[in-house]
């Protein structure tokens, strides 16, 4: 939430919507992310085999039908 809130982007609510995952040496996760009023972020997450999950990227400004790509 720290990145949200560095960006300006504070939540109202945080709910996945949909995902995508890929699996090499642990999975990653493209994630739809719904943050309130309409607003969507897309989450990019890497869950390795040993340690804890990786935020690798998000992208502001989506919407819902904005693909996951």
């Amino acid at each position: 939430m720290g990145r949200l809130y560095s960006m300006n982007l504070i939540p109202t609510d945080f709910r996945p919507i949909l995902y995508r995952s890929r699996v090499a040496a642990g999975t990653g996760y493209l994630v739809k992310i719904h943050i309130g009023f309409g607003r969507f972020i897309h989450a990019d997450l890497f869950d390795p085999l040993n340690g804890p999950v990786e935020i690798l990227d998000i992208e502001v400004g989506k919407t819902y039908y904005d693909p996951l790509e």
